[in-house]
């Protein structure tokens, strides 16, 4: 998705800034953000740079000093993206390191809209207190990462790490809600997928060894479908990806514009 006619806001680097802080005028940003735009992209005085917010206004701003701690800019007047026409959220069960990790990379530049961790009766990796809150501060800087590097203006939401059983007390609202499974006895997605496009879709996907029949059963009972992603078996990763590809091309934005 394209931030608009601006050629400024399409080419230059984007970094993002607290909601509060994106207005016309002078703006001080340090840290994170600070080191990105001089020590990675090793941007000087006079360059282009898009600033966004994170909940769809951006802002074309050039660079006017830069000091050792701390860039300063000049901002243009901020700017509304436009609202996506398909809402995707994605329940991931989390799984070990780097394949998270990866799996949340790839949602963000497909344009998934939220993503709620969940732990299941099969998750290897259990998270509470300190740790449950690192990992999350974790998902929530590769986001953050992720949406520069695809030029996501809008990065997806992450939701609290909670359980399944949690969660399915009062699950994401959507006009499609999804869980697939292996099995072999639910009908395919293509099957499952309505002509009619949805303005939103939910779907769980489990951790390796996949969900439990009575996890299957109280999804079900709180309005998932089920569904198989084909003859082979995904690993957790893969079924996040896929399923995101899958959505955005057939709802979303992936191939479309």
């Amino acid at each position: 998705m394209e931030l608009g006619s601006s050629e400024a806001g399409r080419l230059s680097v984007r970094i993002f800034v607290d909601p509060d802080a994106l207005i016309a005028g002078t703006l001080t940003i340090r840290d994170e953000e600070h080191h990105y735009l001089v020590h990675v992209r090793r941007q000087t005085v006079g360059a282009s740079v898009c600033l966004l917010d994170g909940h769809g206004r951006w802002a074309d701003a050039k660079v006017v000093s830069i000091y050792d701690g701390s860039t300063e800019l000049l901002v243009d007047e901020p700017t509304m993206v436009g609202v996506a026409s398909f809402a995707l959220t994605i329940v991931p069960a989390i799984i070990k390191g780097e394949r998270m990790d990866q799996a949340i990379t790839k949602m963000v530049e497909l344009g998934v809209a939220r993503i709620c961790p969940i732990t299941t009766e099969r998750t290897v990796v259990r998270l509470k207190g300190d740790r449950a809150k690192r990992r999350l501060d974790r998902f929530e800087s590769i986001t953050k990462a992720a949406a520069r590097q695809s030029r996501n203006p809008r990065p997806p939401q992450i939701a609290p790490i909670q359980s399944l059983a949690e969660l399915l007390v009062a699950p994401p609202a959507a006009e499609l809600s999804l869980i697939p499974e292996a099995s072999g006895a639910a009908p395919l997605l293509a099957q499952a997928l309505p002509e009619a496009k949805p303005t939103s879709a939910v779907v769980l996907v489990g951790p390796e060894g996949g969900f439990s029949a009575a996890e299957l059963s109280g999804a079900e009972e709180a309005g998932f479908v089920a569904v198989s992603l084909g003859p082979r078996v995904l690993r957790a990763e893969t079924a996040c990806i896929a399923i995101a590809s899958i959505l955005a091309f057939r709802y979303g934005d992936v191939g479309s514009i």
